[in-house]
């Protein structure tokens, strides 16, 4: 239900946020604050593993770029 609330950039998806989860949080009808706090908390630890995760997977997938050299002056 929050991974649809997450921005997607170029490298990947992006985290949840706070707002999302605080909606969520309303919607599932918990509002006792310390209850709060531990769901945003485990929450936020959760979204930064899965965009960790999608970042080095990423990173894995990209072939590094062969540096530009310059050809050999007679060689054009």
């Amino acid at each position: 239900m929050l991974s649809s609330s997450r921005a997607t950039t170029f490298s990947g998806p992006g985290h949840i946020p706070i707002s999302e989860i605080r909606s969520y949080l309303d919607e599932m009808n918990i509002m006792a604050f310390e209850e709060r706090q531990t769901y945003i908390k485990w929450i936020q630890v959760l979204d930064n593993e899965y965009v960790g995760f999608h970042a080095e997977k990423s990173k894995k997938q990209t072939k590094p770029k062969k540096p530009f050299t310059k050809p050999p002056a007679g060689k054009r």
